[in-house]
């Protein structure tokens, strides 16, 4: 099988990427990562020399690399679709992460533009393909006929004190409430697509036992046209284990829920999720049924190798997420960011 050669661009997050998706992760059997770039010279030239790679100091540069055939890219989103914009006019693809922008117009212009030209532009959340996760609780919600959405909750957390480092997650006009912007976008682009459109976003945060000028502490709350809500609680100054993506769903018959499973030896990133339904008809004290899945499988995961069927077989996910969808879980940052300066710290 032929791995298609990448430049990961933007060495902050990038260098999470590069050792953990991309030289021995799930990324490492269809991409061949041959450069790094960062307006950082020391940066990008450490991690080049260290890795045995190509190093760039502007994305101008790299795009004039005709060997290169997809970037990865881990910049902050602030701005991301100019940027993915001249990497689709070179004729390159892209992967990149959450959340993709915060401007839902321009991320519906680009990824339409993106559709327009053929190019792949891919995410790890919202996903483009359906992830497994996702059809488990599509499947639990039809064979039961559990009815009408009226709830959603979302958790996740993690322990760390940060420190101020002049990043843009030091900025609260481009950080707003930054648990939810940074982790809670998992939950935004997870639920906002089941519950339809968003009428009101209120938020609340506070700065627990971080360094930085921005929050440690978030939560928000969501109300959709259908008079449903979903409320979201994210923060890095919480113990004990990583635990992302805690989904509650409430239905008129029943509540789906999914977390980390307690009972694997291994959590946070590597972990196993469990699925679990409860209906009235176990009193909600017992699941009718359960699943256990990879975290790999959630709608979370960079799918690489989705990715790789697209980019070298041109192929589109039609029943995968759309435009549409992704423009409208920024269009809740937006409404969010709203609130965060109605609410400032």
């Amino acid at each position: 099988m032929r791995r298609v050669t990448l430049c990961v661009v933007g060495l902050g997050f990038g260098r999470h990427i590069i050792e953990n998706e991309l030289l021995e992760g799930p990324a490492s059997p269809f991409f061949d990562l041959t450069a790094v770039c960062d307006r950082d010279v020391n940066k990008a030239d450490s991690i080049a020399k260290e890795k045995g790679l190509k190093a760039y100091y502007s994305l101008e540069e790299t795009l004039k690399d005709s060997s290169l055939e997809v970037i990865g890219l881990f910049t902050g989103p602030v701005g991301r679709a100019g940027l993915i914009e001249k990497i689709i006019d070179a004729g390159k693809d892209v992967m990149t992460t959450k959340p993709f922008e915060t401007d839902s117009a321009e991320a519906l212009r680009i990824l339409k533009k993106a559709e327009k030209l053929g190019r792949m532009v891919h995410l790890n959340s919202p996903n483009i393909a359906p992830s497994l996760d996702k059809k488990i609780i599509s499947g639990f919600r039809d064979t039961y006929s559990l009815g009408k959405l009226c709830a959603g909750r979302w958790e996740g957390w993690y322990k760390a004190v940060e420190q101020a480092d002049g990043t843009w997650y030091d900025n609260p006009q481009l950080c707003p409430a930054a648990p939810i912007l940074r982790l809670g976008i998992y939950g935004i682009n997870e639920l906002v697509p089941l519950f339809g459109k968003p009428t009101g976003v209120e938020v609340m945060q506070s700065r627990m036992l971080t360094g930085r000028p921005t929050a440690d502490l978030a939560q928000m709350m969501v109300q959709f046209e259908s008079g449903a809500m979903i409320s979201l609680l994210g923060g890095w100054c919480m113990a004990p284990d990583r635990c992302c993506n805690r989904i509650h769903l409430h239905f008129e018959n029943g509540t789906i829920v999914k977390d980390i499973d307690w009972r694997s030896p291994v959590h946070g990133l590597h972990s196993k999720l469990r699925i679990q339904l409860f209906t009235p008809e176990k009193g909600f004290s017992d699941p009718v049924e359960e699943r256990i899945i990879d975290s790999s499988d959630s709608s979370s995961a960079y799918q690489w190798d989705r990715f790789y069927e697209a980019v070298t077989e041109r192929r589109v996910f039609e029943d995968g997420t759309s435009p549409e969808q992704i423009a409208d879980s920024i269009r809740v940052l937006e409404m969010m960011s709203e609130a965060a300066l109605r609410n400032q710290l």
